[in-house]
């Protein structure tokens, strides 16, 4: 799971390389102003403005794409059981 560490490498190095093996990164464009809503929101419910982001738009593939949903489910299954 993850990558060995290398002692010679800087930390940050390690992160970003581990980040860049494992995570894809999105990049949703908000009205100006928005954000400092968004983050109020996030904040309020305990989240992290990433995981409040990500915890929408899952919820609304659930109620509006409940197939595509479902795969998805399925594949982080089987992601977790190697």
């Amino acid at each position: 799971m993850g990558r060995p560490k290398k002692t010679d490498s800087n930390p940050t190095d390690y992160k970003r390389g581990f980040n860049a093996e494992n995570y894809e990164r999105l990049y949703p464009w908000a009205r100006r102003g928005r954000k400092a809503f968004y983050t109020m929101a996030a904040k309020q419910a305990g989240a992290s403005l990433n995981e409040f982001i990500i915890a929408a738009i899952e919820e609304k593939m659930e109620r509006d794409s409940p197939e595509i949903y479902a795969q998805m489910q399925e594949q982080e299954k089987r992601d977790t059981e190697q």
